[in-house]
């Protein structure tokens, strides 16, 4: 007998005849089609999701999504912001003149000029 191949012939010694291969050789690239078809679905509709949740993101933040507020929420919203911006501006003062106190505590024309600097500081800050 005459193998073409060393397949051909391995595959005789197991008992697997040439149109019995091909058989499975077609079954084998059957399924490898399917499984690939399936694994392209998955990412094309992982793709898509990606893509959409992006996009909603964007919508979010834009200002054709934002609700309305009623005039109480804006009103309540604003002042917020400015208890927020005051309270820190006199935070931070307070602070910087503890520090001050300390850093010039032998040098009464600098703390002087410091605390001048600071007012003048916090005058800008629309308390």
């Amino acid at each position: 007998m005459c193998f073409s191949t060393q397949a051909e012939m391995l595959g005789i010694l197991l008992g697997l005849s040439p149109a019995k291969k091909k058989h499975q050789d077609k079954t084998h690239l059957r399924k490898r089609r399917k499984h690939t078809f399936s694994e392209k679905t998955e990412l094309e509709q992982e793709i898509e999701i990606t893509a959409l949740t992006a996009k909603l993101a964007r919508l979010k933040t834009s200002s054709e999504f934002k609700i309305e507020k009623s005039k109480q929420e804006a009103l309540r919203e604003s002042f917020t912001e400015h208890d927020a911006h005051m309270m820190g501006a006199l935070m931070l003062a307070d602070e910087e003149r503890a520090k001050n106190i300390e850093q010039y505590k032998d040098d009464p024309e600098m703390l002087e000029k410091k605390e001048l600097s600071l007012k003048a500081w916090l005058e800008t800050q629309q308390l």
